[in-house]
């Protein structure tokens, strides 16, 4: 911002850049933050390692399906990745299924019996 603006007309405008100008020209000593203090100052002691929310709540990071695919197999599966895998597994059979129920299980038109006698039919 070199260039020269025009401020003969008022002063006061004149007055504040060049106090602006002044100001900005200074450089200001770093300084320390004040807001967050050392940690030697400080006698709070945080222990992070000690408390966990998992071991509050007694849960496990296994989901609860994958459990009971695990237990439920009889000793067949013992890592969570084979239940997961089976539980995938089971997620798309059961998913084509319902495609096949869904598209092609009935058929579109009904069948004619010729062998039904003509009085039966209704008209």
């Amino acid at each position: 911002m070199n260039e020269k603006i025009n401020t003969l007309d008022n002063l006061e405008i004149d007055k504040a850049l060049k106090e602006f100008e002044m100001k900005s020209n200074t450089e200001p000593e770093p300084q320390a933050p004040a807001a967050i203090p050392s940690p030697e100052a400080s006698s709070i002691k945080f222990e992070t390692d000690s408390y966990k929310a998992v071991k509050f709540y007694n849960e496990t990071d296994t989901p609860k399906m994958v459990r009971l695919v695990m237990k439920y197999s009889g000793g067949l599966i013992k890592e969570q990745k084979q239940a997961e895998y089976v539980l995938f597994g089971l997620a798309i059979v059961i998913f084509g299924i319902s495609l096949y129920l869904f598209f092609g299980g009935g058929s579109k038109s009904p069948t004619f019996n010729e062998n039904i006698p003509a009085e039966v039919l209704p008209l």
